[in-house]
Order: C-alpha cells, then structure tokens, then sequence
C-alpha cells in the first residue's frame, strides 16, 4: 500500500510515518526540506528505501496532485496553527484545503477512531 503524507516531519507525522512503514507500507511525503526529513525520519530509524521525499509545499496544488497521485492513502499531517488573527490566510490555505484539489479527492476517506475534527474537502 502506498501512503502518501503531508507534515511528515512534524512530531505526529513522523510518528504515523514509522509505524506505515514499521507495517511494510510504501510512504511518499511531501516536505519542504528533504534533508530536514531525512534527519528527523534517521531519529526513527525509519528505512529510507520505504520512503519517497517530494521536495515542495502543500499549497502548491500540481505537486499535491503529484504527492497523492497513485495512493492508496492519504495522511494529511501538515497544518499552520496561531492564535494570532493575521496568520488566519495561511491556516487557510496549507490546513485542509491544501490536500483537496478541487475534483481530486482519495478513493476512500478514513477517520481515527477517536474522531476528526478537520472539516471536510
């Protein structure tokens, strides 16, 4: 199964990167700094091989629709979160609606268990 990840490198998704792949997943992520994900994925110990790195922005809707392209999953990690009212756009814009390109929705949605509380594409 190929899952394909955004926020790979922040403390959940590099977390839910290593167990995908600790099951014998393919993982592809889309991150701003590759280097910076090879780091934190070595913290891990997280097979390099089982992961596939796409160097670009989650607002960035062709390398989106590239990101999730082919997966079978999709684990939207990444996320802008402030109090501060002015950072209101870019919460907008990298949250939710980065990995929903207008007509291109997964196959299938999951949720946790436990609920989600993003809104939906």
């Amino acid at each position: 199964m190929l899952v394909s990840v955004t926020g790979g490198t922040g403390f959940v998704g590099v977390h839910s990167v290593a167990e995908i792949v600790r099951r014998g997943h393919r993982v592809r992520m889309l991150v701003r700094d590759p280097a910076a994900a090879e780091r934190v994925l070595a913290t891990l110990a997280v097979d390099p091989a089982a992961v596939d790195l796409l160097a670009s922005d989650v607002t960035e809707e062709r390398d989106v629709r590239r990101a999730v392209a082919g997966a079978d999953a999709v684990l939207h990690a990444a996320s802008v979160y402030s109090f501060d009212s002015r950072r209101h756009a870019a919460m907008r814009a990298t949250n939710a609606p980065a990995v929903c390109p207008p007509g291109r929705r997964p196959r299938r949605w999951r949720t946790p268990s436990a609920g989600c509380t993003a809104p939906a594409c």
